[in-house]
């Protein structure tokens, strides 16, 4: 389930784009149906990698997850990571 982490952040940032795209084109309420859906469903998924750490947790009850890595030099390795 932790494969998912990336979920969390990426449904509601598609929906604001999808929002941004096709705003004025679509009636209120299906905009309203897409915004608090992507929302709710963004939790959902929280609740389920939460609910799957807490069942089996990783070694060392952390998990680091790198986001970006910025260069690979001789072992350096500068990298955003949450």
């Amino acid at each position: 389930m932790i494969s998912l982490l990336w979920l969390i952040p990426a449904i509601p940032f598609a929906s604001a784009l999808l929002l941004l795209l096709l705003g004025g084109r679509i009636s209120r309420g299906l905009a309203t149906a897409v915004g608090v859906g992507s929302i709710g469903l963004s939790a959902l998924t929280a609740i389920l990698v939460a609910a799957g750490f807490l069942s089996a947790p990783p070694p060392g009850n952390g998990y680091t997850q790198a986001v970006w890595r910025w260069i690979d030099v001789a072992g350096f390795r500068p990298q955003i990571a949450c």
